[in-house]
């Protein structure tokens, strides 16, 4: 694998053998997950778009509750949510349409915005936490099992930084590092945000009803209007992570596709805006 001679035949040939013994698991998996979407709730919608980003935004403005179509684990899901979480995927859909550079700029200005919020978060629970709202610190192994369980999904993303190589101006050697650098930043992020969140307010408020992180700012601030700016931040995380994955994913596609691993539409660039158009649309159909 030290020249690029070597490299192309690996990629080329190398993966056959994988491909052929995964062809008929792949094809049940995709019938299986067909299956799914078309006999069951939307996961996705559900677990990303629906359940987050409908409750932030109707918080903020109260959304029309127009064409019940189900409920979920006590959550009834509408069909008018259902179009503006699509309208949502269109927009960001549309910034990858148009170019990187767009892209870019949106995802620079949301991790301004969240920047911003988390700096507040914090500072809030430095003046007006009180350390005695952290007692009882450990109470059972069952709160503990289910902080566990929601960590793994706190640090995904990161392989987003490899498949951006060729977008950014990083020494490929530097890449470990910048994987290393981000993970540590993230632990760094919700960890002050915990414990923020655990000097804020006691735990009847946490039990209350609506988002935790809203009852939280208002009982500290005595402010209603007050939430709404973490709200803001939280949205812009949602829209930050979906804009991510389809930046990471086109670009490892794209790869893919230069490297005559998939088809060479893959690799096809817009005339005008230069983007990855076939993989956006793959992205919007699925």
């Amino acid at each position: 694998l030290h020249t690029g001679r070597h490299r192309r035949y690996f990629l080329r040939y190398g993966t056959v053998y994988v491909l052929r013994e995964t062809l008929y698991q792949t094809v049940i998996i995709g019938i299986g997950f067909i299956i799914l979407e078309l006999f069951t709730p939307s996961m996705f919608f559900l677990n990303f778009a629906l359940a987050a980003l409908i409750t932030a935004l109707d918080y903020l403005i109260p959304l029309p509750k127009i064409g019940y179509l189900y409920t979920v684990a006590g959550f009834d899901i509408y069909l008018s949510w259902l179009i503006l979480c699509w309208v949502a995927g269109l927009l960001i859909i549309s910034l990858n349409f148009i170019g990187m550079v767009f892209s870019s700029l949106f995802q620079a200005s949301a991790t301004i915005i969240m920047v911003i919020g988390w700096m507040i978060f914090v500072m809030l629970g430095m003046t007006r936490g009180e350390t005695e709202n952290l007692t009882p610190f450990f109470t059972d192994f069952k709160g503990v099992l289910s902080v566990a369980l929601a960590v793994p999904a706190m640090f995904v993303g990161f392989d987003v930084i490899p498949k951006l190589t060729e977008e950014i101006n990083l020494d490929v050697r530097k890449i470990p590092k910048a994987i290393i650098l981000s993970i540590v930043l993230a632990g760094v992020w919700y960890i002050s945000i915990i414990l923020a969140a655990g000097v804020l307010a006691t735990d009847k408020i946490y039990k209350q009803n609506g988002i935790a992180v809203a009852n939280i700012i208002n009982y500290a601030t005595g402010n209603i209007r007050s939430s709404r700016i973490i709200i803001i931040t939280a949205i812009m995380g949602i829209l930050t992570s979906w804009n991510g994955f389809i930046i990471g994913s086109s670009r490892l596609l794209y790869s893919m596709g230069r490297e005559e691993m998939l088809p060479k539409i893959f690799c096809r660039l817009h005339s005008k805006y230069n983007s990855t158009y076939f993989i956006v649309h793959f992205s919007l159909f699925y």
